[in-house]
């Protein structure tokens, strides 16, 4: 039987901050096989805004968020596998292959990256806001078709 662990966390606009709390989650769930983190975790859920709202809203453009998978905080994730003897899946915002999208970027417990597998197509900001907005001024229990 695998012993599962995700990381429910709240993500800031401040991405240092972001990769902490994932850096911890990781050694808190030492002793687990597997790691789970949300959906472009060191960053906020950028569908919730406007293009056009990014740098007034977070002071930031999407592309500020978007990382390298040789970047310091993506691979800080190897030692943290080896160390903690899990395997850790975090879901990033990675330049890959001349294209940005999210990934998820698993990571065994012997701390060697072995390569990205590409989630679906790039999160688009804004493209879902609209909708999301009005599900949340509706309050609870409102549907909205995406």
């Amino acid at each position: 039987m695998m012993k599962l662990a995700m990381a429910q966390m709240a993500m800031s606009k401040d991405m240092e901050a972001n990769f902490q709390k994932s850096y911890d989650f990781v050694r808190q769930a030492a002793g687990a096989d597997l790691i789970f983190f949300p959906e472009v975790q060191h960053m906020p859920f950028l569908p919730q805004y406007e293009a056009a709202e990014l740098p007034e809203k977070l002071g930031k453009k999407r592309d500020d968020y978007l990382l390298r998978p040789d970047d310091a905080h993506v691979t800080a994730f190897n030692e943290l596998a080896r160390q903690s003897q899990c395997m850790v899946s975090p879901n990033l915002y990675l330049q890959y292959g001349g294209q940005a999208l999210g990934y998820a970027h698993p990571v065994p417990r012997r701390g060697k990256y072995d390569g990205l597998r590409h989630e679906g197509p790039e999160p688009q900001p804004g493209r879902h806001g609209s909708a999301l907005r009005q599900a949340a001024e509706e309050g609870p229990g409102h549907l909205v078709r995406l």
